[in-house]
């Protein structure tokens, strides 16, 4: 199992150079069971519409990231019990986002490996002993 976070597949279907090396990476990522937090469906449109926003790319190419978003397995999670304390707690302690902090309590708590590529989660998930893609 492997938790997602929104800006490694944001970067993957954008073709991102980070990401465009990583082909087995991907491959394994399209095979797997993927999980993500709850708010994953808002990080990822916020991610397209600034995007689109920058003229990076455009609403058609938005339909087409989608589509190709669909085929990845990925299961959303609802909030966690007592989210609010633990975000507060594990954000301050790692120095991260909630937002963040979100992706690397749900790789500890499925025991899940973390897909990322935000230097700030890697370390965390470093701390905390959760195996990282890429390694």
């Amino acid at each position: 199992m492997i938790v997602v976070d929104a800006s490694f597949i944001i970067a993957h279907v954008l073709g991102e150079e980070t990401v465009a090396e990583q082909a087995d990476l991907i491959e394994t990522l399209r095979q797997g069971r993927l999980v993500a937090p709850a708010h994953w469906p808002a990080e990822i449109s916020n991610a397209l519409v600034t995007n689109v926003r920058r003229k990076r790319i455009s609403l058609d190419d938005v339909s087409l990231i989608l589509r190709e978003l669909a085929t990845y397995n990925i299961q959303i999670r609802p909030a966690f019990a007592a989210d609010a304390a633990r975000l507060i707690s594990i954000s301050s302690e790692q120095n991260l986002t909630a937002y963040d902090a979100a992706y690397v309590i749900l790789a500890m708590e499925m025991h899940a490996s973390l897909a990322t590529l935000d230097n700030a989660m890697r370390q965390a998930a470093r701390r905390l002993k959760i195996d990282l893609l890429p390694a």
